[in-house]
């Protein structure tokens, strides 16, 4: 299974962003079954669309997933499951 995991690039005043931490380390250690590809998107209402957009057209994955943080918690979710062809 090809899978996509996003997370986001550092803003307002943090020099990390915790999302992008846990994807490079998934994508450093793997995850069993899965090749996993890996992006930080910006955080910017037209960059981060328009990056996201262009590594689903150029990757043709199985699934996305994306990693965000929420008042100081790293959540990964599933936005996308293509059809098996």
């Amino acid at each position: 299974m090809k899978v996509l995991l996003t997370g986001f690039e550092p803003f307002g005043r943090s020099q990390v962003n915790p999302s992008a931490q846990v994807v490079g380390r998934l994508a450093r250690d793997g995850v069993p079954g899965v090749a996993l590809h890996s992006d930080i998107l910006p955080v910017d209402r037209h960059g981060g669309p328009a990056t996201l957009l262009n590594a689903v057209r150029a990757l043709h994955s199985d699934g996305l997933a994306t990693a965000a943080v929420q008042k100081s918690t790293v959540r990964i979710r599933q936005f996308h499951d293509t059809p098996k062809k």
